[in-house]
């Protein structure tokens, strides 16, 4: 019966196993080798260890990392809700508005004013049109399908606006006059006019063309405030 190659070979040789690897003669102590930064492997776990369930795992971590991002969006969203205003296309006219009040306005059909500033006059003859307000409100009803409806009531004055492109906001000279419907005169003033900024969607939505107002009335020519 053929050994086998198990035991130590004579003369220091090493022997070979069957498949052709070295074989360890007995007393063969193993030699560590140096440590090549590789990770350890975990042990294998035993029979009859309890495994880790997915609830022992500690679940802050997605709750933790997303709750400072939530957070940051709320308080944004929340400053531009606060900051956030509509503004509308609503725009002023830059130029003098002209009142006329009654009892002069009913000698007057037309209207002309002169505007100087910086050495140079323009003349705009101004539309007049009657003054109105709203009158009294009726409503049908106290329900909420009753309407409600108010009727526009002549005060007896006249108004219009005279236009004035590149009207600066520093006093400017001002004539206004009024001519009845035979031409007559029925008032002919000057008066120093000081224009002002017009924010007709407030401050915070920009400012429209510099305006001013005059009024005519029995005791002559006055600024309108």
């Amino acid at each position: 019966m053929q050994g086998t190659n198990d035991a130590a070979p004579a003369g220091g040789q090493e022997s070979r196993t069957p498949y052709g690897r070295p074989s360890r003669p007995p007393g063969h102590v193993p030699v560590a080798l140096p440590d090549r930064g590789l990770p350890a492997e975990p042990p294998a776990p035993e029979p009859g260890d309890r495994l880790p369930r997915l609830m022992d795992v500690p679940r802050y971590s997605m709750l933790e990392a997303t709750a400072p991002v939530a957070v940051a969006a709320v308080l944004l969203s929340g400053c531009a809700a606060v900051d956030s205003k509509a503004c509308t296309l609503i725009g002023a006219l830059t130029g003098i508005s002209l009142d006329v009040e009654p009892p002069l306005a009913v000698r007057v059909s037309r209207a002309s004013m002169e505007a100087c500033w910086d050495g140079s006059c323009r003349t705009q003859e101004v539309t007049l049109s009657p003054t109105t307000v709203a009158g009294p409100s009726h409503c049908s009803g106290t329900g909420p399908a009753d309407t409600c409806e108010a009727r526009v009531v002549r005060t007896g004055g006249l108004s219009g606006f005279a236009e004035l492109p590149g009207l600066p906001k520093r006093p400017v000279q001002i004539r206004v006059v009024l001519n009845g419907s035979d031409g007559a005169p029925a008032l002919d003033r000057r008066l120093v006019v000081t224009p002002r900024t017009v924010y007709p969607n407030g401050p915070d939505c920009g400012e429209g063309g510099p305006a001013g107002g005059v009024v005519a009335g029995p005791g002559g020519l006055r600024e309108r405030r």
